[in-house]
């Protein structure tokens, strides 16, 4: 989003932008894991989840935080050789 200059101001956007990148990448998995932060996150404060289930959504949500991390530095270096 940051090649877009897009600032993200609420929680609601990230949905979006989770969206975005799916549609934009064809990586279904990149919304699959977000749901998976997203339960996370709820579950931190109405704690339901049990520690299978959190044990089994870290790892899914590692995998996102690495994609997350390569197409970040794909996008900044593809602008830096645009400002070039």
């Amino acid at each position: 989003m940051a090649k877009k200059r897009i600032e993200i101001k609420t929680h609601s956007q990230f949905w979006d932008i989770a969206r975005q990148l799916t549609r934009e990448t064809g990586d279904v998995s990149i919304y699959e894991s977000y749901k998976e932060a997203n339960s996370l996150h709820s579950n931190f404060y109405n704690s339901r989840l049990s520690l299978d289930d959190i044990k089994n959504s870290s790892k899914k949500i590692a995998e996102l935080v690495k994609k997350l991390r390569n197409l970040t530095e794909d996008a900044m270096k593809n602008r830096a050789l645009q400002l070039k």
